[in-house]
């Protein structure tokens, strides 16, 4: 692995868009229906803003991308209008910027987000309760932690299942979060 510190990319692995400002990812997919999609690249850069060229059966879109920091992988969609077929996608650094690029989702436009479940694990000394049940990505949780006298909170850790903590923890302020 050339690139070991870097970390919380989806699925498999990550392409390395490099520097090179004809540098060319390209991406065919096979569609059943043709209609129109909505296309997220799921990306990160950490030297500067750049843009990314969007070209999608021939048609050219330029979507921007924002500076990140390391390993905070961040998204940009666009919409597009795709053919029964072979469809071919390709994303060229236009900006030059060191780019790397984990994710291409296609969906239907008007896809409703995937929602997951919000579930919090018995605790010891107080009791921590959510608003919502469920939310998306990108949706605000706030939970409400009340915490028995004498006992202090001093972490809450985030974890995708019952035994892999993500190794994220959520941030305390004032005894609340």
């Amino acid at each position: 692995n050339y690139f070991p510190d870097i970390t919380d990319f989806a699925g498999l692995g990550y392409v390395d868009m490099g520097t090179n400002a004809s540098g060319s990812l390209r991406h065919q997919l096979n569609v059943k229906n043709a209609g129109d999609y909505t296309i997220t690249v799921r990306y990160y850069c950490t030297t500067k803003a750049g843009t990314l060229q969007v070209i999608v059966n021939g048609e050219k879109q330029t979507i921007a991308t924002e500076k990140t920091a390391k390993c905070d992988w961040r998204k940009v969609s666009l919409n597009t209008t795709l053919k029964e077929g072979l469809n071919d996608l390709r994303l060229n650094n236009t900006a030059g910027v060191p780019l790397m690029i984990d994710q291409i989702v296609y969906e239907p436009a008007g896809t409703e987000k995937e929602k997951f479940l919000v579930t919090i694990r018995d605790t010891e000394h107080g009791t921590i309760t959510a608003n919502k049940s469920e939310a998306a990505e990108g949706d605000t949780v706030t939970l409400s932690v009340n915490v028995e006298e004498g006992w202090q909170l001093t972490e809450l850790r985030v974890v995708n299942s019952v035994y892999y903590t993500m190794g994220k923890t959520i941030e305390i302020q004032d005894g609340t979060t």
